[in-house]
């Protein structure tokens, strides 16, 4: 599910100024269930493709973004539920299997190290 999400380096929330709040989206990728959630930040800078473990996704009805985007996979992490601020779309099953397949490929180890 696609996301936007304040990615505000600010812990307290509650003191921020709306204009202080950096908005943007994020894919989920783990379950709501709990109060932290694994996200992947998406950038609109189409220059960040020129790193690994990088992901360009076009906007479409369905995922809600208005703009391309590059998926940065190399940046996960987990955030607060808090943070969350309204759901915009979702993404087609076979993005989804592709991400999972580099998250995989970018956690596998070499063997011998």
């Amino acid at each position: 599910m696609i996301v936007v999400s304040n990615t505000s380096p600010l812990t307290n929330l509650a003191a921020i100024n709306q204009f202080d709040l950096l908005r943007r989206p994020v894919i989920v990728f783990s379950p709501l269930e709990a109060n932290t959630v694994f996200i992947l930040p998406c950038a609109t800078n189409l220059t960040a493709l020129r790193f690994m473990h990088t992901l360009e996704i076009h906007p479409s009805t369905a995922n809600g973004l208005s703009v391309t985007s590059v998926v940065l996979l190399f940046q996960r992490r987990a955030i607060d539920t808090k943070r969350l601020i309204r759901k915009t779309g979702v993404l087609k099953q076979d993005i989804l299997s592709h991400i999972n397949e580099m998250i995989r490929q970018m956690l596998t180890l070499e063997s011998g190290i």
